[in-house]
């Protein structure tokens, strides 16, 4: 089967596009061709190329309106709209004329629409992957319309219950979990000679809530540190967090790391990883987490609260610490910063059996080829 996969970006670093990588190696042992379509040659294009998967570099953009967050920004949004029309025009093209003898198109996210248009030109079926809100978590407006939008979806792989339930396109969806460890995922043992801290773990930007955990660390009386490694998409946003920082009397007790290539064995020695997230559709950092035996404080709420609720069914008990306020969340680090570790060892043990038996790779992958297989004998 030839799959022709279209990635919104190629960060090395973001959590969708290494759910996709995962899920992209396991199906190719399931003899699956793919061609894999990128926006530009950075990030993830080294590695497809190492590994000898044929790669395509177009110019697209979102299928979203643009962003309006300062004058300059409202001054260039109609051309900035013209713009993505017209360039998505000239690469759908371009792709229908690539993926010509295909057999499917998949889309990683719901809001680059070019695999669409190009396969209703080869008259091939595309799935959409919903791994994302779109509005919620990323304040994107779908073109022209969402219910536009959601009317030209014909299949679509959801990562989570909610994830379907909030977008409900009128098409045929299945619920597939993001594929995070496999066979041959490392686990690390925790370092007791490591300086003990507590880690944030992803993007630095609003909706993630670093601000709200900065206020809440600051309350907690900060017995131990905060480790935040994850980068801002704007320079000033990192800025301001530290300026935050200052304010609160805490910029000698957090540490910003940055973007780490050691996330997981930085798991492992954390006291406590904290997922402050307003909106997360899935919470790839916290499965990760879980599996390292790194106890987790997250927000209950979307993905989030699927993981904590799919661990109660499972083990029968909580596997992590929920939070829905700052005040919880700000007695949920002064309890984790003073207690004795060994006190949290059942909520790991759970956490981990918990992922360890839903978010596989290899479930993943083999949920995904029998959606495709089943799209296929309809068309």
């Amino acid at each position: 089967m030839k799959v022709a996969y279209i990635l919104h970006d190629t960060d090395s670093f973001g959590g969708t596009n290494r759910s996709f990588l995962q899920m992209l190696y396991a199906i190719i042992k399931s003899g699956v061709e793919p061609l894999v379509v990128l926006p530009n040659k950075n990030g993830i294009y080294s590695e497809l190329q190492e590994k000898g998967i044929e790669t395509l570099i177009l110019n697209y953009r979102p299928n979203t309106y643009p962003y309006e967050e300062s004058i300059r920004d409202y001054l260039l949004w109609l051309p900035r709209l013209v713009a993505r029309r017209v360039v998505n025009a000239i690469a759908d093209r371009k792709l229908a004329q690539k993926i010509a003898g295909f057999d499917m198109v998949h889309t990683n996210v719901s809001i680059i629409d070019i695999g669409a248009r190009a396969a209703k030109r080869q008259g091939i079926p595309h799935v959409y992957h919903f791994r994302e809100y779109g509005d919620r978590d990323f304040r994107m407006r779908y073109y022209p319309s969402k219910q536009r939008f959601y009317q030209s979806v014909r299949h679509a792989i959801c990562i989570t219950h909610g994830i379907q339930a909030y977008h409900h396109p009128a098409a045929d969806t299945c619920v597939v979990y993001n594929g995070i460890l496999s066979s041959t995922t490392p686990r690390y043992d925790a370092q007791p000679d490591r300086e003990n801290y507590l880690l944030y773990a992803g993007r630095l930007e609003k909706t993630k809530g670093v601000e709200e955990l900065l206020e809440a660390y600051a309350r907690s009386q900060r017995t131990i540190p905060l480790w935040v490694a994850g980068f801002a998409l704007k320079e000033d946003y990192q800025f301001a967090l530290q300026q935050l920082c200052r304010q609160l009397g805490i910029d000698d007790h957090v540490r910003f790391l940055g973007n780490r290539t050691d996330i997981l064995p930085l798991m492992a020695s954390a006291r406590a990883i904290i997922i402050p997230s307003q909106h997360e559709a899935f919470g790839r950092t916290m499965a990760e987490a879980m599996y390292q035996r790194c106890l987790t404080i997250g927000r209950d709420t979307d993905g989030l609260h699927e993981q904590f609720e799919n661990g109660l069914k499972q083990t029968g008990d909580e596997i992590g610490l929920r939070f829905r306020n700052i005040d919880e969340l700000t007695a949920h680090i002064r309890a984790v910063s003073e207690a004795d570790a060994g006190q949290w060892q059942a909520y790991k043990e759970r956490a981990f059996r918990t992922v360890s038996q839903l978010y596989t790779v290899e479930a993943c992958a083999a949920a995904i080829m029998d959606y495709y297989q089943r799209i296929a004998q309809e068309k």
